[in-house]
């Protein structure tokens, strides 16, 4: 329940450049020679004065930044429900996080203010926090042409499927389109394109 530390748009930018910098963060040992060198250009700016810039007024050592990072990310990390696993390439660890797509899932259909059924309703679930997924129900022996079709989510294998899912799961099942990607820094690294 603490506030955040990061309170304002240079140490939010502080973060955002420790968290991100190099495309996977800095190391622990960089975030405290980052703050270290943030910390001296405030020194250098506020000298002959008691004045003190956000960095040093905010974070008592050069390490303790460090150690607000670490609790930032896991606050943000514990809010979405996310998990960390690390992945070894090479000589660097890599810390890919993740979340259970079912849940998320459930989580969107829960918060969603309308949820539309209907064949060729071209209306979306839309959440609380913006997140959208289709749930159309539509009858592959009628007619599908009036169908609007706009996002990559919309594609006839969610169709094809709906039937084999009622099948097996009762009428009033449905099928939960999810797009899944690969982080750009993890396929470049690998060599792919």
């Amino acid at each position: 329940m603490r506030p955040t530390r990061f309170n304002s748009p240079s140490l939010r930018g502080a973060l955002r450049f420790s968290l991100t910098a190099g495309g996977s963060g800095m190391s622990d040992p960089e975030q405290v020679e980052y703050a270290q060198s943030l910390r001296a250009v405030e020194r250098e700016a506020a000298r002959g004065s008691d004045r003190q810039g956000p960095i040093t007024s905010s974070f008592a050592s050069d390490h303790y930044f460090l150690i607000a990072t670490r609790q930032e990310l896991n606050w943000v990390l514990a809010q979405r429900d996310c998990r960390q696993v690390p992945i070894v390439g090479g000589e660097r660890t890599f810390v890919y996080y993740h979340r259970d797509v079912l849940q998320v899932g459930l989580k969107a259909l829960s918060s969603a203010t309308t949820v539309f059924f209907g064949a060729n309703d071209d209306a979306a679930l839309r959440g609380a926090d913006g997140v959208v997924a289709r749930l159309d129900r539509v009858d592959l022996d009628s007619d599908d042409a009036g169908r609007v079709r706009h996002g990559s989510l919309d594609n006839d294998l969610y169709l094809i499927e709906d039937p084999s899912v009622r099948r097996i799961h009762g009428p009033d099942a449905r099928v939960l389109g999810v797009q899944l990607h690969a982080d750009e820094e993890l396929v470049s690294w690998s060599g792919a394109c």
